[in-house]
């Protein structure tokens, strides 16, 4: 008992743990992770009435077909949710080349002053290199570029698409050492802009 509450195996502890955090091995990662997720799923489920999500699935494809769907679908999809009294649609997938059908004027002219967000994803063999324009304020000292994950480039949409979103999206996650992503950036670099 002598030896458990020395001032020595007080420090060693101490000094153990500071390295273990330190370190941050994978074992204690995904204990971390686990302990995370436990939290998580005690929490009660409680349905929104607020967001509703629209999924491609299997019943999806066996009515409309093959994917990528036409643009002309997803201008469809714009005016029904719009006839419903939809508030902000957003797309989180992207639409960075030309319509195989043809879509993209009827796509481009409802996506136009209709509160559309389109999505981007940040990515090195990204072609363009000009990160969208985000509006930020910087609190007290020091550079927020050294804290946001860095691109080098970034995967965007047709221009004619892009030019008429009410706003754009970074679509990228931060996967854990498992392979569940569980954050997404609040904020990114791309070619040192936020």
């Amino acid at each position: 008992m002598k030896y458990l509450t020395s001032i020595w195996t007080t420090i060693g502890l101490g000094i153990l743990l500071i390295t273990l955090r330190v370190l941050d091995p994978g074992l204690v990662q995904q204990f971390r992770l686990n302990t995370f997720d436990s939290f998580i799923g005690s929490i009660e489920e409680t349905e929104s009435k607020e967001i509703i999500l629209l999924n491609i699935s299997e019943e999806t494809l066996a009515e409309l077909g093959q994917y990528p769907f036409p643009r002309s679908t997803y201008a469809q999809m714009i005016s029904d949710l719009r006839n419903a009294n939809a508030g902000m649609i957003g797309f989180t997938i992207m639409f960075p080349e030309v319509d195989r059908f043809g879509g993209d004027e009827v796509f481009a002219s409802w996506i136009k002053d209709n509160g559309i967000i389109l999505a981007q994803d940040a990515d090195n063999s990204g072609k363009s290199s000009k990160a969208p324009y985000v509006g930020s304020a910087i609190f007290g000292t020091g550079d927020p570029l050294e804290w946001a994950i860095k691109y080098n480039g970034l995967i965007t949409n047709l221009p004619e698409l892009e030019q008429g979103a009410w706003g754009h999206g970074l679509v990228n996650g931060m996967p854990e050492v498992d392979g569940l992503v569980r954050r997404i950036p609040l904020i990114s670099q791309i070619n040192k802009e936020l």
